[in-house]
């Protein structure tokens, strides 16, 4: 959806919210974003947001 929201330039840009289940990690939602959906992002031409930081190891 991101990525359509990009080619239809309708907006400037997205928020993203982890939607968190009771007993589940808000940890493992950032996670996934940063190492997984970030990655798919740049590889179709979004720059990373330079305030997104990334997970400490």
């Amino acid at each position: 959806m991101i990525l359509d929201i990009r080619a239809a330039d309708v907006a400037d840009g997205v928020t993203v919210v982890p939607a968190v289940a009771a007993g589940d990690s808000r940890d493992a939602c950032v996670g996934l974003l940063l190492d997984e959906v970030l990655p798919i992002l740049e590889t179709h031409g979004l720059p990373p947001d330079p305030t997104v930081r990334p997970r400490a190891s």
